[in-house]
């Protein structure tokens, strides 16, 4: 029977790769992780709770990682030319910076990302060669808002909470009670926030189920790139600049 641990276990850690306390693997493996929901879903939550029971599992084993976060595309793409001297390398991008809306599906800097993800393995075994396992975190309120081929060769998709717009879409991930399921949860999850301890998880397209979990967002991650509030002060300051220009 799956449960939350056995997901966390299963899916975004080497353990069971292990024999005689030695990884089987010569090349780097890569999960993907694509989380869905609407504003405070708890997506982030999430993550950082997957991540929190997967570095105790991993520090119990003596197996070494690091939990990074990027801020922009600039900096992603450092970070797969980076040694980070880490048998597991935890990614997690967040689409409040990268992917805000559908419209930006065909921008370079999406494009650039999408591509840049399908060859994470390629530039982690040569710039990271110590690195055996990566677990890419990707978050997002739209399901159209990550590309439909990093959505189809995920290794878990997971819905945190109901988006009407996308229920056609979610339909060819998860089994349509699951998704009748999610949406009751997604209204509940309004007036009480325990519901927010529910997601619904499909693996392959092939089997979907709604598994409850106990939030401990205690990971903590390295940041990397211009972190979205600044971002946002400098536009306004460009258009404050702008008015004060056109005033004198």
């Amino acid at each position: 029977m799956l449960t939350f641990k056995k997901l966390v276990l299963y899916f975004s850690t080497p353990v069971y790769f292990l024999k005689g306390q030695k990884l089987l693997d010569t090349q780097p493996r890569l999960r993907t992780w694509v989380v869905f929901g609407p504003m405070e879903s708890g997506k982030t939550t999430f993550v950082k709770t997957v991540l929190y029971y997967q570095n105790q599992i991993l520090e119990k084993y003596g197996i070494s990682f690091r939990n990074v976060q990027f801020f922009d595309v600039e900096s992603f793409v450092k970070g797969l030319m980076t040694n980070w001297k880490a048998t597991v390398l935890n990614i997690f991008i967040d689409d409040a910076v990268f992917l805000a809306d559908s419209r930006a599906s065909m921008t370079k800097n999406n494009q650039m990302l999408t591509q840049m993800y399908f060859y994470i393995r390629h530039y982690i075994e040569h710039y990271s060669r110590q690195t055996r396992l990566i677990n890419v975190f990707w978050s997002a309120q739209s399901v159209t808002a990550i590309d439909k081929r990093v959505r189809d060769t995920a290794t878990l998709i997971v819905l945190k909470g109901m988006v009407r717009a996308n229920e056609k879409i979610l339909r060819e991930y998860f089994f349509p009670s699951i998704v009748r399921k999610m949406q009751m949860i997604q209204i509940m999850s309004t007036i009480d926030d325990k519901y927010k301890s529910y997601f619904a998880v499909s693996l392959q397209k092939s089997y979907s189920k709604v598994l409850k979990y106990k939030p401990k967002p205690y990971a903590r991650f390295e940041q990397y790139g211009e972190k979205p509030e600044f971002k946002v002060q400098n536009l306004y300051k460009g258009v404050f600049k702008e008015d004060e220009e056109i005033s004198s």
